[in-house]
């Protein structure tokens, strides 16, 4: 669901071929040009957009499990709700989002592997908070990450920011992950050091092995 002032859905694609890629593309292009907001003028309603969500998991299969992910720098704002017409007002549009979000305990999913008992679980991803200051204070950002931090932890879901768009893949990982109950962290098991002697012939493909050091820096690869 891409949003501005209105949502818009953009249907579910199976990426099974280059051409499914393509169209996908080209159907995100059209819309974020459209709600590109120095040239339009378009707000940000995250409750529209969250009513649409709702809708889609009420007519989700029960046996599959619902989760909503939302990408957004936190920042209501529409024609009614303006930072410069006071706290109140935004505070009042975060009630009506929390009251949105409450209805997220009415899908419940179970299963022997991967259950979410309490409801389909909300991942907020932060993307643009840096740049907040640049039209909001530092009160009403705090105000902003509180809020989302809060509605997530109580959905049994996480808060997480990106101030680079490359951070989105390890986000996006450990998402995935939860939703599948497969750790994301495994621990580093550390042995001795092995020497292996490889006989490679030209009419065979080369082999080449990948250590990464990302989640303990003092591993060292040799």
């Amino acid at each position: 669901i891409a949003f501005g002032t209105e949502p818009d859905v953009i249907p579910y694609t199976l990426l099974d071929s280059q051409a499914a890629a393509e169209k996908l593309k080209e159907q995100y292009a059209v819309i974020h040009k459209r709600i590109e907001p120095r040239k339009n003028l378009e707000f940000t309603d995250i409750n529209k957009a969250l009513h649409v969500a709702l809708e889609m998991i009420q007519q989700h299969d029960p046996n599959r499990k619902s989760a909503i992910i939302l990408i957004s720098d936190g920042q209501p704002a529409t024609r009614q709700v303006k930072e410069e017409k006071g706290r109140d007002t935004v505070v009042a549009y975060l009630a009506e989002t929390q009251s949105l979000l409450e209805q997220l305990r009415n899908y419940p999913y179970a299963d022997n592997i991967c259950p979410s008992t309490s409801g389909a679980p909300l991942y907020t991803i932060g993307i643009g908070v840096d740049r907040l200051l640049e039209t909001s204070t530092p009160d009403f950002i705090a105000l902003y990450r509180e809020f989302w931090q809060d509605r997530a932890a109580r959905t049994g879901g996480y808060h997480k920011e990106a101030n680079k768009v490359d951070e989105m893949q390890g986000i996006s990982t450990y998402i995935l992950s939860e939703l599948l109950c497969i750790p994301a962290t495994p621990s580093l098991a550390v042995h001795s050091p092995q020497v292996l002697e490889y006989q490679v012939y030209n009419s065979y493909f080369q082999i080449f092995f990948t250590i990464s050091g990302k989640e303990n820096p003092e591993l060292k690869a040799r």
